[in-house]
C-alpha cells in the first residue's frame, strides 16, 4: 500500500495525520446515511417481536451502500450499532449483525432506524472487533459479545458522569459531544485525503481508510472526536514535544504491518470479502469488492507499548 501524508494537526497530546492511501481500483458506492436520507435505505426490526443482535436493512437503490462497523443506528425498538463494515448490493434485503447499546429499552419509539450523529468510541469497537473475530473462527458468525458491550457503555457513562435513563450510549455520547465539539472547529477533512490515523501520546489508537473521498470526509469529524474525547485518560506530560519524523515511521511500521499479517477470509455480509487479522498491539479488518478497498480499519489493542 502505497501512501502519501497530506497534513498533520495536534491539539494537546492528540496528533491527527490525514493521508491519501493509493488505491489501483476505484469503486463508486454512497454512505449509509446518505442513502437513508434519500430515501434509498429502510432499517427496521427483523420482525415486529425483533431480535436484539439482528435488524433488516433494504437497499431500494441502484448504489452500493456502505455501512461502517462503528455507526451507531437510533429507533425502532432499541438502538443498535453495526458489527461489521458492509457494502450493500443494490436492490437488495440484507440482514444486519448488530449489538444493543441501549440496555433498558425495547419497545418502538419509531418504525425504522436512522443513523446517529456519532459513533461508537475506540474502547468499546475494538473489544466488538475482537469477539467478531473470535464468533468467526468458531462459529462462522459476525456477532459480538452483547453483554460485553453493556459492560462498556456502562464504563462510558461511569467514567463521564453522564447518565441515560435507558443505558443509552448514543445519549451518553451527545452530551459528550456538547462539551468538546467547539475545540475540534479547527480539524477538517482535507479534500486531498481518504484515511487518517489518530496518535494519542505518540501511539497510533487507531485508523480508517475509505475507498471513497466522500465518505472519509463524513466520517473524519466523528473518528476525530473519539480520539479527542478520550485523551484525557492518558497523561499528556508524555506528549509534550511533537517530533514529525517519529510520527511519521511509525505510520510506515503500521502499513508495513498490514502488509505482514496473516489474514483470513470470509465473505461479506452484503456483497465482498472481508480479511481480518491481528497482531500484538492492533486488529485489523479490511472490507474489499472486486479487488477495490471498501474500507480499513486499524484499532489498537492495548494502551501499552510505544508504536
Amino acid at each position: 500500500m502505497n501512501f502519501t501524508i497530506i497534513e498533520t494537526k495536534k491539539i494537546d497530546n492528540l496528533v491527527v495525520m490525514q493521508i491519501y492511501l493509493n488505491q489501483k481500483k476505484s469503486f463508486d458506492h454512497i454512505s449509509g446515511r446518505t442513502a437513508t436520507q434519500k430515501k434509498h435505505l429502510e432499517i427496521k426490526e427483523i420482525t415486529e417481536s425483533g431480535s436484539v443482535n439482528e435488524i433488516i436493512v433494504i437497499n431500494k437503490s441502484k448504489y452500493f451502500v456502505f455501512l461502517m462497523d462503528s455507526d451507531i443506528l437510533v429507533g425502532a425498538k432499541q438502538n443498535r450499532v453495526v458489527n461489521t463494515s458492509i457494502l450493500l448490493a443494490p436492490f437488495s434485503k440484507t440482514e444486519l449483525p448488530v449489538s444493543c447499546i441501549e440496555r433498558d429499552r425495547w419497545h418502538h419509539t419509531s418504525e425504522k432506524f436512522h443513523f446517529s450523529d456519532n459513533i461508537i468510541p475506540d474502547k468499546i469497537r475494538v473489544k466488538k472487533a475482537l469477539a467478531v473475530n473470535k464468533n468467526l473462527e468458531e462459529e462462522n458468525l459476525f456477532m459480538a459479545n452483547q453483554h460485553e458491550v453493556w459492560s462498556e457503555v456502562t464504563m462510558e457513562s461511569k467514567k463521564h458522569s453522564i447518565y441515560s435513563d435507558t443505558n443509552d450510549l448514543d445519549e451518553i455520547l451527545r452530551i459528550k459531544k456538547k462539551n468538546i465539539d467547539s475545540q475540534l472547529k479547527n480539524i477538517k477533512p482535507n479534500k486531498n485525503a481518504n484515511g487518517v490515523i489518530v496518535f494519542i501520546n505518540k501511539k497510533i489508537t487507531s485508523a480508517d481508510f475509505f475507498g471513497s473521498k466522500l465518505i472519509y470526509a463524513e466520517y473524519f469529524k466523528k473518528i476525530v472526536m473519539n480520539g479527542f474525547a478520550d485523551r484525557e485518560q492518558i497523561n499528556k506530560s508524555e506528549f509534550k514535544n511533537l517530533n514529525s519524523e517519529k510520527l511519521v515511521s511509525k505510520a510506515n511500521k503500521l502499513f508495513a504491518k498490514i502488509k505482514e499479517i496473516e489474514y483470513k477470509k470470509y465473505k461479506g455480509v452484503g456483497v465482498g470479502t472481508e480479511l481480518r487479522g491481528e497482531t500484538k498491539k492492533y486488529s485489523i479488518t479490511q472490507l474489499k469488492h472486486k479487488s477495490s478497498l471498501i474500507h480499513l480499519s486499524i484499532l489498537r489493542k492495548t494502551s501499552s507499548g510505544n508504536s
